[in-house]
């Protein structure tokens, strides 16, 4: 990551980070509603456009999200019958990835090992990013695809190699098409470092964090579960599970 973490260090500011006292006018307003954060939606079939919605409530193609992941944790979601739409909650959930809100082991979970579904698991895994944009002062919300897991993690040890934070780090994400051993193509998710943020702006990410930790332990589960995803979720699993167990046939 030599030129990606000379992180570009000049003095070129987010337009934000004036969040704290903005995030206390917002309960104030929000005061006996429900918060909703909006999503960034990964495409199908290898598209390299995300799908953002902008102020007027309408999807806007995207190619490129700029921004700091001030927040993140795994979600688990299990169904035992084929999900078929709207904001059904999972039978089964763990917002940390080790155990449900039953109290049962994740790592040792029927549903949560390959082939309980075809090659694939039963158990969709995922990773919840928070993802605070220029100019903005509430984050979105992006469903990290267990394809993409691969390129988060060698990101962040990339990070971490050379001192690095997530949460102190301008992000691009942008996407990748790629394909699967049965030809099938899907849309891959990868992170390029743009610069170190400055210590006034880490000081209101933190205020922003904070918000996004508390907001993951009381919002719906169906919220958290991205349960609309599942169909391609499947497809990804099993080019996962192709690339654990080598090459299969039908």
């Amino acid at each position: 990551m030599g030129k990606e973490l000379a992180v570009k260090e000049e003095k070129q500011e987010m337009k934000t980070f004036e969040a704290s006292a903005a995030l206390e006018d917002f309960a104030e307003d929000m005061d006996g509603l429900e918060f909703r954060p909006e999503r960034i939606k990964v495409p199908g079939a290898g598209g390299l456009s995300f799908a953002v919605t902008d102020e007027l409530g309408n999807d806007d193609a995207q190619k490129t999200i700029t921004g700091v992941i001030v927040y993140k944790h795994p979600m688990n979601s299990y169904y035992v019958n084929e999900y078929t739409g709207g904001n059904e909650p999972p039978d089964c959930w763990s917002t940390d990835g080790k155990v449900s809100e039953s109290g049962k082991l994740c790592a040792k979970c029927e549903y949560n090992q390959f082939e309980s579904k075809g090659l694939g698991k039963a158990c969709a895994n995922k990773q919840v990013l928070y993802i605070l944009g220029e100019g903005e002062i509430l984050p979105r919300i992006l469903y990290l695809p267990p394809t993409s897991l691969g390129n988060l993690r060698q990101y962040v040890q990339r990070l971490i190699s050379r001192g690095n934070a997530l949460k102190n780090i301008v992000t691009e994400i942008s996407l990748e098409k790629a394909q699967s051993k049965d030809g099938i193509a899907y849309s891959r998710v990868k992170f390029t470092a743009s610069r170190k943020l400055n210590g006034n702006e880490t000081e209101t990410i933190e205020s922003v964090r904070q918000f996004c930790v508390g907001y993951s332990k009381r919002a719906p589960v169906e919220e958290l579960s991205d349960s609309g995803g599942f169909s391609e979720a499947s497809a990804e699993d099993l080019e996962y599970a192709q690339e654990v167990f080598g090459e299969t046939s039908d």
